[in-house]
């Protein structure tokens, strides 16, 4: 497909594995249609209401999974060069969505996405009130996570020594060989200068991160986290290096990878514990 051109795109109704739609299903395609209007992307989105009428007009109903054929015969009808398709999968304690881009010209899926959702409190109300008995093993789950917020009504460790456990685990993809401990992160920096670049391990104290900014998962982009430090307040060990930044004013963003939105979470309230103070955050 040409990419001069912006290319009209629709999104179908998820749906469960036996076909099904719930208020969870209804909600991720609306999602996603809002995501995709913010990314402002090379495609025109066409409303699902337009495409229901066209779909009707011809007896069809599409949702979940589509085949080839049917797809080819959507985008014959109404003139939509793809569509995004995509089906919801219950796996006890977390829901797992499949998300499919297909060309209508070939009938081919050519991108597609999987993610996760923990069945948490904003999930289990748009599943009904029959989806609100927890199993034993998300009860477990909850049980942890009220651990770690020091609110377990159940004999356990210190908060903040499982609070430090789980932000080694979630920052231990920031770089190679890093270092976590109750007062600061060490991991490595790498600063450029005209024709070479030095690399230099470098702590970071709690104390010293100015805010943190989080950007939550969704099908284009995935979860992080970012530390706003100061370039002065980095206790870089190579000498050059603190010479050239150690009063420096200038802030540095370090980025932490996460898997979901339930690790965001999980990674902003043990950097609370572990600092002992509300960093100032933005979402």
């Amino acid at each position: 497909m040409e990419q001069q051109q912006k290319r009209k795109l629709a999104i179908l109704d998820f749906a469960n594995l036996d076909g099904s739609a719930d208020n969870f299903t209804r909600y991720l395609t609306e999602q996603l249609a809002t995501h995709m209007v913010m990314a402002r992307r090379n495609f025109n989105l066409i409303e699902r209401k337009h495409l229901d009428k066209i779909l009707v007009e011809h007896g069809l109903n599409l949702s979940g999974i589509i085949d080839p054929q049917n797809a080819k015969q959507v985008g014959k009808l109404s003139g939509i060069d793809a569509i995004v398709t995509g089906t919801v999968a219950d796996l006890q304690t977390v829901l797992e969505v499949n998300a499919r881009l297909i060309d209508t010209e070939t009938g081919k899926v050519f991108s597609a996405a999987v993610t996760r959702f923990t069945k948490d409190r904003e999930v289990l109300a748009l599943l009904g009130p029959e989806e609100r008995k927890q199993p034993q093993a998300e009860r477990r789950a909850v049980e942890e996570q009220k651990t770690l917020l020091g609110t377990s009504t159940k004999k356990a460790e210190d908060p903040r020594k499982i609070a430090l456990a789980t932000l080694t685990k979630l920052m231990a993809n920031v770089s190679t060989h890093n270092e976590v401990t109750p007062e600061y992160y060490r991991g490595n920096f790498i600063r450029y200068f005209p024709g070479y670049n030095v690399t230099t391990k470098g702590k970071v104290y709690f104390r010293d991160i100015m805010r943190v900014m989080y950007r939550r998962e969704n099908f284009l982009m995935p979860a992080r986290a970012s530390l706003i430090v100061r370039h002065r307040d980095i206790e870089y060990e190579d000498p050059k290096i603190r010479a050239v930044y150690g009063s420096s004013d200038e802030q540095l963003e370090i980025l932490v990878p996460l898997q979901s939105n339930h690790d965001l979470e999980r990674f902003k309230s043990a950097l609370g514990i572990v600092s002992g103070r509300e960093i100032p955050y933005s979402e």
